[in-house]
């Protein structure tokens, strides 16, 4: 004769007592169909919620960036008295003597966003360009896809017909063929030769300097004029990547000294103008920081309207309360029966 365990005892009592919380469960969501209906929409609105905050907190603050040491990055803008703390597009001759005097970075490269056509095909389209300066590819630590990018020469070769893909624009007009590299494209009318392709997402899109407010499509080596030393016009973006040993806050300090520098000595162009240090990622995720730490100030005090489908998702204390209460209901009724 076969004995059961204890503990196979236990197991049963269990899962007996488990099927019987079930059908009083079911019971009540039949008998108050109105509840019910809130409560599962007040779930999936938490539920919903969260994950969506989720998602965007760990896709801006969370996750890493695409770049080679990310937290080196940083882009550098001027910025008027007249609007204090607002970024600036950078002067291309301040730029220039940035590259001289400054020494808390290992590299520092210009980038100016553009439009520009592409041609010769069936369905003709108007691309977004990033023209950047010598140093680009290096200062961001990311290798090409496919191919290479832009050789040393290339880069100060003011007629370096060459050009690198992003992927989005590699898989959208070409289907992703491999064949694209050393092939000739037109721009503009102009044959351009592919040289390379970038892994997907590695797009640097710096909206408070950007003319176009557009994802880009492509880049290509951009040579500053020899008389682009002579201050005029404000209209670039500026990335740079900092020494292992120098801080933002040192880099900051230097490039302030600097800025002091050049109103003394270009008064009537950088007088009231100053230099701002921004790490990249403070940089990308600049515009929904704000709304992000409201939501979770929301989501913390529980006080707001907008936050109460999260409380009552998230809130452990009140479902074991609830819970607590059913089973107790749920064992005075078996008792009852007995």
């Amino acid at each position: 004769m076969l004995v059961g365990t204890p503990g196979h005892g236990r197991k049963l009592k269990h899962m007996d007592s488990l099927l019987q919380d079930i059908r009083y469960a079911l019971r009540l969501c039949l008998r108050t169909p109105g509840f019910t209906i809130v409560a599962v929409l007040a779930l999936a609105i938490g539920i919903g919620a969260n994950t969506a905050i989720f998602t965007i907190v760990n896709a801006v603050l969370i996750e890493r960036l695409p770049y080679r040491d990310p937290s080196r990055l940083v882009v550098l803008w001027e910025s008027s008295s007249r609007r204090p703390g607002r970024p600036n597009t950078v002067g291309p001759g301040n730029y220039l003597r940035w590259r001289v005097r400054a020494n808390a970075f290992e590299e520092m490269a210009g980038v100016v966003d553009m439009r520009i056509n592409l041609t010769g095909v069936d369905n003709p389209e108007e691309l977004v360009v990033q023209n950047v300066t010598e140093g680009f590819f290096s200062i961001l630590g990311v290798s090409p896809l496919i191919g290479r990018t832009f050789s040393d020469d290339e880069s100060v070769d003011p007629d370096a017909d060459v050009t690198v893909l992003t992927y989005e624009l590699w898989q959208r007009r070409f289907a992703g063929d491999p064949g694209i590299v050393g092939r000739a494209i037109r721009l503009n009318g102009r044959p351009v030769t592919v040289i390379g392709v970038m892994p997907q997402d590695t797009r640097l899109v710096l909206k408070s300097g950007s003319l176009v407010g557009k994802p880009i499509d492509l880049w290509k080596p951009w040579v500053l004029p020899d008389d682009w030393w002579i201050p005029r016009g404000r209209f670039m973006s500026v990335v740079a990547r900092l020494k292992p040993d120098v801080s933002v806050r040192a880099a900051q300090a230097q490039m302030s000294a600097i800025a002091s520098g050049l109103t003394a000595e270009f008064p009537q162009f950088d007088a009231g103008w100053t230099v701002m240090v921004r790490p990249l990622r403070e940089e990308l995720s600049g515009d929904v920081r704000p709304a992000l730490l409201v939501t979770r100030q929301l989501l913390a005090q529980r006080s707001a309207p907008r936050a109460c489908a999260s409380c009552v998702s998230c809130s452990p204390k009140a479902s074991c309360s609830a819970w607590r209460a059913a089973r107790l209901d749920c064992s005075s009724r078996s008792g009852a029966s007995i």
